[in-house]
């Protein structure tokens, strides 16, 4: 009669801590994602309120439905799918570029309800700089908040990653004149008609031709899809 031959398998005793240390890295980014998306929730709420606010103040609608209701619903919208991918696939870059764009998504936000109160002249906070701080941040979050998802999402669909090397100077592209338009609209002294902003409290004096033709000279990024 033929033997059967048995064979045993030797574990690895390395793998069992290495794998131990990648889950326990996981879990980290879930649990960060979980955090980073209740204060995104906590703080659209606040804006939430401050837009009801205005709106039995002033008992003009056209502001709240247009922009209050619209910008939140995004933010929500945004860090909440991130979350929901994050909890799946935490190394997975879309889930990040999510709660980002769902982050700037509310900077816009709160920075428009300071705006409006600050022209309609409700009273704010007594920081004298919040004011300042809404029309710097409302001349820029808007750009990236708009430009991640629908850039470097499908840049990076569906495992996070570029399709292949090839498309590596196209995400360079893209993220080098995101950079680029953001600062310089964070930094230009402003008004600029073409892009919508106001004056900028905090815009570099003298810097107007350099960051013009940043402006005007640098790509989209959705140039290259």
């Amino acid at each position: 009669m033929r033997e059967t031959q048995q064979f045993i398998t030797i574990p690895n005793p390395s793998a069992a801590p290495e794998a131990q240390e990648a889950s326990g890295v996981a879990d980290k980014l879930i649990r960060t994602a979980r955090r980073w998306a209740l204060v995104v929730a906590v703080l659209v709420t606040l804006n939430f309120a401050l837009a009801v606010y205005q709106l039995a103040i002033t008992n003009d609608p056209r502001i709240f439905f247009t922009h209050q209701i619209f910008i939140p619903f995004l933010a929500l919208s945004y860090t909440f799918l991130g979350r929901a991918t994050i909890s799946r696939r935490p190394r997975n870059a879309i889930g990040w570029i999510f709660l980002c764009a769902g982050t700037f998504y509310l900077l816009t936000g709160l920075a428009a309800s300071v705006v409006d109160q600050h022209r309609l002249g409700l009273p704010l906070p007594s920081a004298t700089a919040l004011p300042d701080l809404a029309y710097w941040l409302g001349n820029w979050a808007w750009l990236p908040a708009q430009i991640l998802p629908l850039t470097f999402v499908f840049l990076l669909f569906p495992d996070g990653h570029l399709p292949s090397r090839h498309w590596r100077s196209i995400g360079w592209a893209a993220g080098l004149s995101l950079f680029l338009l953001t600062l310089a609209l964070a930094t230009h002294p402003g008004p600029v008609s073409d892009w919508g902003t106001a004056a900028n409290p905090y815009g570099i004096a003298g810097a107007e031709q350099i960051l013009d033709c940043l402006l005007y000279t640098s790509p989209s990024p959705r140039d290259g899809l």
